[in-house]
């Protein structure tokens, strides 16, 4: 469960960050370009966050039962 679970979290970071640089090819300006960085890092912190908390939840309910 825990080797799928990180095999399924890598090949959506490593997707998430190849869709941003496909995204961020048709931007022109330096500024808008560091700008789009930081928010697509933060949101990829957001994504990281929600599967480290998936699974810690994952991991209360087993030592409930």
């Amino acid at each position: 469960m825990l080797v799928l679970l990180i095999i399924l979290s890598l090949s959506l970071i490593l997707g998430f960050i190849f869709l941003g640089f496909k995204l961020s090819d048709s931007i022109k300006e330096a500024d808008n370009k560091a700008l789009f960085w930081i928010l697509y890092f933060v949101s990829l912190l957001t994504i990281l966050q929600l599967i480290i908390c998936f699974v810690f939840f994952l991991s209360l309910i087993h030592i409930s039962e």
